[in-house]
């Protein structure tokens, strides 16, 4: 509530008995509560909606379904009306991008990740864990689109940099995440590797003690470039990128087209 809306209360009541005056400025406590309470529902409904156009984009045009993280967390009033807008932003400028009509689907593979790191703005911040989803398509004039999609857990630890352009975490969370790469790039393809089913799973190696600002981390030793394994020597055309992470009410975005100012942030508390 504020203040200003208390002010305005009181001068309506100043020569109402004391009680009377209490009595009503609880009940106006009440009702502008009740509505800060549908507000705050109402920004909820509305990012989880841009979010859920985010990944059904990615979903029809690619032919990925992205399945909801298990653990589903409630966005609070600590996302703005800024950063809405910049996921809004990504959507109707059309970033979310898709292969050729007449592309032929060359792979389609799953691999679990244990042990990666995290990057946010001022370093790596988290030790991922998560399904990844390997697609790439052959273009009509030979070139290749791929769409890499994630989905699993980022834990952060105290005294590492937080994702966003500032802070700290001041202890161990879980957040939850989704998001995609995808792109183009051109050389030649190689079987050598399954090209669908179930990979396996892949140990990255990375480790709390890993993390912190760039100037002195570390990166996970057992990284995969996944372009890479279905491609040696490709050569990369152009690429974008969207994650969207939940923690305890707050929001962080790490997307190509949104502003680090308007990103959010996660600190654990």
């Amino acid at each position: 509530m504020h203040l200003n809306s208390i002010d305005k209360q009181f001068f309506w009541c100043k020569n109402i008995e004391a009680k009377t005056v209490k009595t009503t400025l609880m009940l106006f406590y009440v009702i502008q509560m009740k509505q800060e309470e549908k507000h705050t529902l109402l920004r909820k409904s509305l990012l989880l909606a841009v979010i859920a156009i985010v990944v059904t984009g990615l979903s029809v045009s690619t032919g990925i379904m992205a399945s909801p993280p298990n653990q589903q967390h409630t966005m609070q009033s600590a996302v703005t009306n800024s950063q809405m807008n910049g996921m809004i932003k990504e959507i109707t400028k059309g970033k979310v991008p898709h292969p050729a009509s007449g592309s032929k689907l060359m792979v389609n593979a799953v691999a679990k990740i244990m042990n990666d790191e995290d990057s946010g703005y001022q370093g790596y911040w988290a030790i991922d864990n998560f399904t990844l989803n390997v697609k790439i398509w052959m273009e009509p004039n030979e070139t290749f689109f791929f769409a890499l999609l994630y989905r699993g857990t980022a834990t952060t630890y105290a005294g590492v940099p937080a994702p966003g352009v500032n802070g700290t975490e001041n202890g161990t969370g879980i957040a939850h995440f989704s998001g995609y790469i995808a792109g183009w790039f051109t050389g030649k393809l190689s079987t050598s590797e399954a090209t669908h089913g179930f990979l396996g799973t892949f140990n990255y190696g990375g480790t709390p003690s890993f993390l912190g600002p760039y100037s002195s981390a570390s990166v996970p030793p057992n990284a995969v470039d996944w372009l890479a394994v279905y491609s040696p020597g490709y050569s990369l055309s152009s690429e974008t990128f969207s994650f969207t992470y939940f923690y305890d009410g707050q929001v962080w975005v790490d997307a190509i087209n949104v502003p680090s100012a308007e990103s959010g942030n996660i600190i654990v508390s």
